[in-house]
């Protein structure tokens, strides 16, 4: 159904304070620079380099387990999170002053990729609470969408689309969330609207042919025609799905 979204990073890197440290802060830009380039081993040894020049830093320590978890290595990310929570403190994460909160939507990310949609739901919740963006909403949308919750996901991602109206990838998975719903025809217009923002994205194109193929929306006329039409529109976008 074109559900799945390939995660290509967290988009709460942080700047490092002027007062680190130059051996320290040499490591951390180095170690962003292979994350950046999307080498994460190499990220992660410059980052535990970081973490032994400056270990009272939480940033190192976050930073460590961004780079553990884009390497899919999510027991060690999730020990170096918990590593930064416990230098900073739930109290002082809850504050936006030092930018620690961002570290229950990695933990809430982590989760999510370890197949735990229960606590993912739980640390993207309290982000989101924290700060309201787009990729808080939208991910807290997925969390809950896999916990079964999907009145609250439908709920979340009208919130990304707030942030973000014109966001093909949101309408899409909107469109996923309403036909998991049995509404088919709410579906068939958050794909089409995705088609509309981005005309060649094919993951809502094969998904507005699936609904009309599988589910037959009410007035919808001949959606049979419809659906080959748009089944070939997809190969058509996408020709190596054809040969497949």
């Amino acid at each position: 159904m074109g559900t799945r979204q390939k995660w290509t990073g967290i988009l709460v890197l942080l700047i490092l304070g002027a007062g680190c440290k130059p051996p320290g802060a040499r490591a951390m830009l180095e170690g962003r620079e292979h994350l950046n380039g999307n080498r994460p081993q190499q990220a992660a040894a410059e980052f535990e380099k970081a973490t032994r020049l400056l270990p009272e830093d939480w940033r190192t320590w976050n930073h460590l387990g961004l780079a553990l978890h884009r390497g899919g290595k999510h027991a060690d990310a999730g020990k170096a999170y918990q590593h930064a929570i416990k230098l900073m403190g739930q109290e002082r994460m809850l504050g936006k002053r030092e930018g620690s909160h961002v570290l229950y939507f990695n933990m809430g990310r982590l989760y999510m990729d370890a197949g735990q949609p229960i606590y993912a739901r739980q640390h993207l919740s309290t982000f989101a609470q924290l700060e309201s963006t787009h990729a808080a909403h939208y991910w807290l949308a997925e969390a809950c969408r896999r916990d079964g919750r999907l009145d609250e996901a439908e709920l979340e991602l009208g919130r990304a689309l707030a942030h973000q109206p014109d966001s093909a990838r949101t309408l899409n998975r909107l469109g996923v969330v309403q036909l998991e719903r049995k509404q088919p025809m709410k579906a068939l217009d958050s794909f089409r609207g995705a088609l509309k923002k981005q005309p060649d994205y094919f993951a809502a194109q094969l998904n507005l042919a699936i609904v009309l193929h599988r589910h037959s929306p009410p007035n919808v006329s001949q959606p049979r025609a419809q659906a080959l039409a748009a089944y070939r529109k997809y190969l058509k976008m996408n020709p190596k799905a054809a040969q497949a």
